[in-house]
């Protein structure tokens, strides 16, 4: 499953999750301390090498940013995601 990660620094790093439509919200938003943890996460829950970069790259000059996931299955807890689309991954 394709999801959506975008996160944001303000005090602390807020993530939340969307549908591949961009548009669907299916996790709530997350507060994460430390921006190698926002990394250490996305990558357990699939992101590549190359998500990384970009991650480290929008961090660094925007303290924003959002991500393309390919879910990796078994670890949509991690991010809480509850949702219809997202079923089939125990």
């Amino acid at each position: 499953m394709r999801i959506v990660v975008n996160f944001m620094l303000r005090d602390v790093w807020f993530v939340h999750c969307d549908a591949d439509d961009a548009r669907t919200p299916i996790s709530p938003i997350l507060r994460v301390r430390d921006q190698n943890i926002l990394i250490r996460v996305l990558r357990y829950v699939g992101a590549t090498d190359a998500d990384v970069v970009t991650i480290d790259h929008d961090i660094r000059h925007w303290s924003r940013g959002s991500v393309w996931i390919d879910l990796t299955p078994g670890r949509k807890n991690l991010l809480r995601i509850r949702s219809p689309w997202c079923a089939d991954l125990v």
